[in-house]
Parts: C-alpha cells; structure tokens; sequence
C-alpha cells in the first residue's frame, strides 16, 4: 500500500488512463485499461558501442517486463557495427528496438522511412554530420531521435515517452514541441532522473569548464526543466533534482529499478564474514570505492579487494589515498 493509502492497481490504472492517447479505447481488454504503446530512448540499450552502465541495463530489463506485461514499448537505441540492424522486434512484436547511427548517411528508403514525409530530411545528412564532428557528438543521435520519435507518435500511436537525462536523448524532440514543430499529438514526455552530469562533475571532482561538459549541461538542463513529469530510482536524488531544477515537491515519482532476470546466489555466512570482496564498476569518486578503502584501513580490515572497473577519468586530489595507508588492505585492480 503506498503512502497515498491508495491501492498501488488503481493509482497504475489512473496513470495510463490519464497518458494514453484516444484511439486507445480501440484497444480496451476486460481489464477496462488499454495496453499502453511505450516509447523509450537510450544510446545504452544493450548492444552499446561502449560500456554499458546503469541505465542500459534498467532500459533492457523495463522493456522487456512491460513487453511480457502484454504493453507495447518501442526502444530507440544506437546503431553500430554491433547493432547494425536499423529495426529489430521481440517478445511477439510487442518489444520494437529500432536503432539510428550518429554519423552515417540514412538510406531513406532502408533505414529511414521515418524521414520520407518529415520536413527535414534533406537537412539531416549536413545537420547529423556537424553535430556527429561536435564537441557534443551524442547530439546528433538526439536529433535522429527527434525525427524518429515524431514519426513513432504520428504512426505508432505512442502514449508516453521516457528517456534519461543523462545526454539529453530528448532535448531535441522536446525543442521542436515547443516550436511547433512535429505531430499534433502529444504524449507526456517523462525524464528519468539516473546520472546528471552536472553531479557527475561535482561529485567526481571534475573541472565543469570543459565545452563539453558544458554542453552537456545545459541540454540535460534544458530537457530535465521541458519534461511533463519525473521518474528517478533514488529518494535522495530525488530531492537533489528537486532543489536544483526547481521541481515541485513530490513531482519526482520515484520508483524502484527493476531487478531483471538476475539470479540469487545463495551464500553461507562465512562468505560475509571473510570472503573476498569484488567491485565491478567504473572507478570514479563518486562510487563511494574510495570511503569503502578508507573504512578498511581505519578498521584495520585485512581483505582482498579486486577492483574490475574502468578509470574514468583518473582518481585525482583529495579523494585519493595515499598508498602506505592501504598497506592492510591488498588491491588488484583489473
């Protein structure tokens, strides 16, 4: 029961009632609410060109839950030489992953019928190819996404948008909204708060005057404060986004990440007591690797700790600890 003291069904119910678009009454079941068609943009979905992270692996598992749920989600996700299919379906049909390049040229008529009845397709190969060569190359899977996201909702009949902040996938689409641009209708556009790179850049102890971080700021910025609504896993995030963006009280909904298809390893109580510790992530301040040391040290805890992880960028200034401190504790780092 949520704090609402409303069954959390009826709250659900409410909430696709309230996204979906009115052809929905089409597709009514018994139930009395319609399958909702998702829409959902991340450059992480698995297969990514580069490291995966959090966010790539809350998009694949949300995706394929509402999938078997019986909802419809269409997932935008790069392409490359990974991923080199333009679109691909699962589940039964009901998990559409449809995948744009930032710096090829679109076959219209292959990759890109999306673009054939758009007002801007003999735009994209010069526009697509400036932002591909920018200080910001992720814009240019943004402006993809925009056209491809216009094309969803005028065909597809998509009822709710979701996309992270982190890269602004949705800036984009969102600008051309407010300039009344793209399709008459209009689905609620939801940012999920994960990783903005403004905290990223605090928390990490990186210079935040870099063109591209700067760059970086202002689209998150900018789509963050344009969304209609708030999605983020973290309470406490939560009232960090609150505070910085100027987001009403309660508005940020947050909800727990999905746990996926992950098994549970049964573990006795020795291994918690002295089994060797694994941290498997990117190296950076702000994973709370280095308290974790510290506390070690402190404690005079003899363990074994192996580090897989990427540095990104190196550990620098005051967050490090000075090498003869950690002489209680053995580090591999791989």
């Amino acid at each position: 029961m949520p704090a609402s003291g409303e069954p959390e069904c009826m709250r659900h119910r409410e909430w696709k009632v309230h996204c979906r678009g009115p052809e929905a009454d089409q597709r009514m079941g018994l139930s009395g609410v319609a399958p909702m068609r998702h829409l959902i943009i991340s450059r992480e979905f698995p297969p990514t060109s580069y490291a995966p992270g959090g966010i790539g692996t809350y998009v694949a598992n949300i995706s394929r839950l509402l999938a078997e749920a019986g909802e419809t989600v269409h997932v935008i996700a790069q392409q490359w030489a990974g991923a080199p299919e333009p679109i691909e379906r699962r589940n039964d049909g009901h998990l559409i992953i449809h995948r744009v390049a930032m710096d090829t040229p679109l076959r219209l008529a292959v990759d890109a019928p999306w673009m054939q009845d758009g007002d801007v397709a003999g735009l994209d190969p010069v526009l697509a190819g400036a932002l591909a060569t920018s200080i910001f190359p992720q814009s240019a899977f943004a402006w993809r996404v925009a056209l491809l996201a216009e094309w969803l909702v005028e065909h597809e009949g998509i009822d709710v948008i979701e996309a992270q902040e982190y890269e602004a996938p949705l800036a984009y689409f969102q600008v051309r909204r407010a300039l009344g641009l793209g399709p008459p209708r209009q689905p609620p556009c939801l940012v999920h708060l994960h990783s903005p790179t403004e905290l990223i850049l605090r928390h990490n102890e990186y210079s935040a005057h870099a063109t591209h971080f700067l760059t970086a700021v202002r689209l998150e910025d900018y789509s963050i404060c344009a969304a209609d609504g708030w999605l983020c896993p973290s309470r406490y995030l939560a009232n960090q986004a609150m505070d910085m963006y100027g987001i009403p009280e309660r508005e940020v909904h947050v909800i727990p990440l999905p746990r996926g298809d992950t098994p549970f390893i049964e573990r006795d109580l020795e291994t918690w007591r002295s089994g060797p510790l694994c941290f498997v992530g990117r190296l950076e301040p702000r994973k709370g690797v280095l308290e974790w040391l510290e506390a070690a040290v402190r404690n005079r805890v003899t363990l074994e700790a192996s580090l897989c992880a990427s540095v990104d960028p190196p550990i620098r200034g005051s967050t490090a600890i000075p090498a003869a401190s950690c002489s209680a504790t053995a580090a591999r780092i791989s």
